[in-house]
């Protein structure tokens, strides 16, 4: 009964997650090009490089989300009120404190930002801006990140999904409503914050009907391990992935980091669609480790990686196709269309985060494990190399020396991370990676040399569509055949899986 109970909740964190990563996808192309379309490539630029710099904000959280994870896998299975009780405390205890620091943070940041690149809007408007979008990660760290952290670590974040999802749509909407009112960005961004208010407001109603937390435990800073390490693994992803957007304000222009910000935008999209559908898998792998499910491990871990390689390589090798076309059709009617055309940047960035799609599904089984001291040192590196190179060839190649220094260090911490967990968490044959790799890369050179013999003009909607399904055929086709010559025991598995679905 546990294990179905434990299936049934990841099918539903994967449904809600696409939900939500589909709401996603349609906000991030409505409101973007709003504001280009009404304020301009700078003003998308200055917002797209404001939300990196509060991005920022989450260094406050300092690895615990991911260590109090790891921590809740054990008391959740064993069903330890006061175990749980003791992480919730801690958690809670901690966001709160960080609030403070994440206040002074924004206060900062609207002093200091404005006088970092030299740009046409003046010190209120920026500084405006800044705190209008700082809001709502004020409110999230202050009130809402402990119940969500529950919710996720007990396979039940289809709960903040679905908040969120709702949340998302009236934001949408109301960002919709405002710009045509003529409003200005600042009041566009101030209306999201206040709406993303309430998505701690309903988690925590929940929290406290369902769980049984006992509220008169105290904040114990030894109630959660590994707080060191999860420290160090959290600045190095916060470096990792805000270098590019950082290294592009200071050392090249607004419209470059717009130019950036839309391609980044359309392919984290198509990103976050695929690991919506793993979002589930983090605590399933958390749950099975806590009761030493060897060979569940195995079996789930098989179907994990060949998935995620097979999908990743399918969707991203039609994107390096279809992402330049797409990105002009987007910006149709923008003044400073033409520096929207970038194919060499877009094919290697396309890359880098099919790489990063592989590299995090990899990660989650580390954080699930809790093996954040045995990994922190190439996490490290892959930061460190991240910003080094990218601010070296940012200087000479502009946005495709910062997407080669994403590639390179995504490169390096995948290739560490698929040896490591083989040798370490699941124990898995490192041939039988090998084997899924080089299958996945044959398949690759032959989709690219058929794509490229495609001649279909792709200047409007429709021809882009008719190309997207030719390349998206190919693409689909060629990587089907070849695993079905060289991994036929994984397709039968999955389609006997979907045909018992289909009869039920």
């Amino acid at each position: 009964m546990a294990s179905y109970s434990r299936y049934k909740k990841l099918k539903l964190n994967s449904i809600w997650a696409l939900i939500y990563q589909a709401i996603i996808l349609i906000n991030a192309f409505v409101v973007p090009k709003l504001i280009l379309s009404f304020y301009g490539s700078e003003v998308n630029g200055l917002v797209s490089s404001i939300t990196q710099f509060l991005s920022f904000v989450t260094i406050c959280d300092l690895g615990v989300s991911a260590v109090v994870s790891a921590a809740y896998y054990k008391p959740l299975t064993s069903n330890d009120n006061y175990v749980i009780s003791k992480i919730f405390a801690f958690t809670k205890g901690f966001f709160r404190l960080i609030g403070i620091i994440i206040f002074v943070y924004i206060i900062v940041l609207a002093f200091i930002y404005p006088v970092l690149n030299d740009n046409s809007f003046d010190w209120a408007y920026t500084a405006v801006l800044i705190v209008s979008i700082g809001i709502s990660q004020l409110a999230q760290y202050l009130f809402g990140a402990s119940s969500q952290l529950l919710l996720n670590s007990d396979q039940r974040a289809y709960l903040p999904l679905l908040i969120n999802s709702v949340t998302l749509v009236i934001n949408t909407v109301a960002t919709v409503v405002v710009v045509y009112l003529g409003g200005s960005i600042q009041l566009v961004k101030l209306s999201t914050s206040l709406i993303y208010i309430l998505r701690p407001i309903l988690m925590n109603i929940y929290v406290k009907k369902n769980y049984k937390i006992d509220h008169s435990v105290k904040f114990d800073i030894n109630a959660v391990k590994q707080k060191g390490s999860g420290i160090i693994q959290h600045l190095a992803y916060i470096v990792y992935e805000n270098t590019d957007v950082i290294i592009l304000t200071i050392f090249s222009t607004l419209k470059n980091v717009s130019v950036y910000s839309i391609y980044y935008m359309v392919i984290c999209s198509v990103k976050r669609i695929i690991l919506s559908f793993y979002t589930g898998f983090q605590s399933l792998f958390g749950n099975m480790l806590a009761n030493s499910e060897t060979e569940n491990i195995k079996k789930t871990y098989n179907f994990y990686l060949w998935s995620t390689m097979v999908i990743v390589s399918v969707i991203f090798c039609a994107v390096c196709f279809l992402i330049v076309p797409f990105v002009l059709l987007y910006t149709n009617g923008v003044a400073d269309q033409a520096i929207y055309n970038v194919p060499t940047f877009a094919i290697i960035i396309t890359i880098a985060l099919a790489l990063s799609c592989v590299r995090d599904n990899m990660f989650a089984v580390i954080k699930a494990a809790g093996h954040f001291k045995k990994t922190q040192i190439p996490a490290l590196i892959e930061a460190l190399s991240n910003l080094i190179i990218s601010a070296i060839l940012v200087i000479n190649f502009g946005m495709v020396g910062v997407a080669i220094g994403t590639l390179l260090s995504t490169a390096f911490f995948t290739i560490y991370q698929a040896v490591y967990l083989n040798k370490n968490i699941v124990y898995y044959p490192i041939k039988k990676t090998l084997k899924h790799v080089v299958v996945v890369a044959i398949s690759l050179v032959v989709c690219v040399f058929l794509c490229s013999l495609v001649k279909i003009s792709a200047d409007t909607a429709v021809s882009w569509i008719v190309y997207a399904i030719v390349v998206c055929g190919i693409c689909f086709s060629i990587v089907l055949i070849f695993q079905f010559i060289f991994n036929r025991t994984e397709i039968l598995n999955m389609i006997s899986k979907i045909r018992n679905k289909a009869k039920r």
